[in-house]
């Protein structure tokens, strides 16, 4: 056992979440393994803490949780298959996340909720409708797509922004340059996000209702022109109303 899960011990056992008597047979159970398994994770088996209490002991004392080992503690996946997955790491030179998800071990979703918790930032769900679209309007169109990125809602000055990578450094620069450094990041899906920026890249073009302070102004290209959909092109027709153009977003999502 290493000197950070001694001290981890002893802080749980100070603060009254486990007994000495719980902790000593954990650690005498760590000793006997051949393969021994971390700390936190035998208490959990023996049923001495949750998962939950567990994690948030670590953030309280200021240990830091590897992103594997969050998945192997929630049941996710096995010690066995992360190590697998942490020796196929070199040579592929992904991340351990992509790989599990190559593997058919994980989807995007439970690796962005266990990022989220190793880097304790907000799981967000994308909802097209609350995006603020002023905000949204301030990026390219194609950084958005490129990256994977989303501006969502402003609140007392500051930005969140969904992000499928959250150490795009880079990244983080342009929506700093663009919004001010003070920047909430959270974090979802690539697929989610992907399709939301999609959706929302839609309404724009048909002057759909957006978001809260996007408005609904008629544009060029928007709600103002009918869809016409002539074999496997479609064009536009003017003088159509506010009704006619939602239906034609709605057929248009159809057809794509």
């Amino acid at each position: 056992m290493n000197g950070e899960e001694s001290r981890l011990g002893e802080l749980l056992v100070q603060d009254n979440i486990l007994t000495q008597a719980q902790l000593n047979h954990a650690l005498q159970i760590q000793k006997e393994q051949e393969d021994r398994q971390r700390l936190g994770q035998i208490l959990v088996e023996l049923g001495y803490l949750s998962r939950r209490r567990l994690r948030r002991a670590i953030k309280r004392y200021g240990k830091h949780v590897l992103f594997g080992e969050i998945l192997v503690e929630d049941g996710t996946i096995s010690t066995e298959q992360l190590e697998q997955a942490l020796v196929e790491q070199p040579a592929e030179g992904k991340s351990v996340g992509q790989i599990l998800v190559n593997k058919g071990l994980l989807d995007e979703d439970q690796v962005a909720q266990a990022l989220a918790e190793q880097l304790d930032i907000p799981y967000m769900i994308p909802q097209p409708r609350l995006v603020d679209m002023k905000l949204f309007n301030r990026l390219p169109e194609r950084f958005m797509q490129l990256n994977s990125v989303i501006p969502v809602f402003e609140t007392d000055g500051k930005v969140t922004v969904l992000m499928a990578d959250p150490s795009a450094v880079k990244v983080i620069y342009v929506l700093e340059d663009t919004f001010g450094r003070n920047l909430e990041l959270a974090i979802c899906g690539k697929s989610r996000i992907d399709t939301t920026i999609e959706s929302l890249l839609r309404q724009k073009r048909f002057g759909a209702e957006s978001g809260p302070g996007g408005g609904a102004e008629p544009r060029e290209g928007g709600l103002g022109e009918r869809l016409v959909i002539e074999g496997d092109s479609t064009r536009y027709q003017q003088g159509t109303s506010h009704a006619m153009g939602v239906f034609d977003y709605l057929v248009y999502n159809a057809v794509e």
